[in-house]
């Protein structure tokens, strides 16, 4: 059994019995969306505190904090992917306040690890990849979009 399924077994019984009835249900994990999407924004933080606050290359351990964000985010996405098609990201539905905070958090954290490691050539190589992963997750995030939901179509019409 799958990691997804085998969580997804421990954990949608629990939120269920705790909850009274659909609406209660349906609230639940209206919070949850509010929560995960919150998650990405805290993990930044946090990283952006660690790489100022460690020293030298020690200061790479920032980038640890991506991992509360990250890996749930895997886990519940495989989930996702058994009953409906992963969302495709498109960054002009994000608010661009949000957006911008990411940014600059995004910013304070890289410069922070180039600054206490000592290194222009980490800050060049982070921008860059940066840059790259802008552009590349929407296009990734649609192609596995299109890969579930023909799977899914292909699933259903047997």
């Amino acid at each position: 059994m799958a990691i997804s399924q085998t969580i997804e077994t421990l954990v949608m019984p629990r939120s269920t019995k705790q909850l009274g009835d659909e609406y209660q249900e349906l609230m639940y994990h209206k919070s949850s969306t509010v929560t995960a999407a919150l998650v990405p924004l805290f993990s930044v933080l946090a990283g952006a505190i660690l790489a100022w606050s460690l020293d030298g290359s020690q200061s790479l351990l920032a980038l640890v904090a991506f991992l509360p964000a990250v890996v749930p985010g895997l886990i519940g996405s495989l989930w996702l992917k058994n009953y409906v098609p992963r969302p495709a990201l498109t960054w002009r539905d994000t608010h661009p306040m949000l957006l911008a905070v990411y940014a600059v958090l995004t910013v304070v954290m890289l410069v922070g690890i180039a600054v206490r490691m000592g290194s222009s050539s980490f800050l060049t190589g982070a921008v860059a990849g940066a840059v790259v992963a802008v552009f590349l997750v929407p296009v990734i995030a649609k192609r596995t979009r299109k890969r579930d939901e023909d799977r899914l179509n292909a699933q259903y019409s047997d």
